[in-house]
């Protein structure tokens, strides 16, 4: 018999409407008390790391790089 080729599983990148998930639960629903910040793997979107801060700044959060994550605050 032999084997099967291996699966070509790729996850769809993630979209702006992801990411505005994300941040309002976040921010909505903190899972600790004096946590009001989320990070972000900009990896994971099929915006640039540029477009996400810029937009982020522009609704009014603080975002900063820490290593290859985005600081949202």
């Amino acid at each position: 018999m032999g084997l099967t080729p291996k699966p070509n599983i790729k996850k769809p990148l993630q979209t702006w409407e992801d990411l505005d998930r994300s941040l309002q639960s976040s921010f909505t629903f903190p899972l600790k008390e004096g946590l009001p910040f989320t990070f972000v793997n900009p990896d994971w979107y099929e915006m640039s790391k540029q477009e996400i801060i810029d937009e982020g700044r522009k609704q009014g959060y603080k975002v900063t790089e820490s290593g290859n994550q985005l600081k949202f605050e």
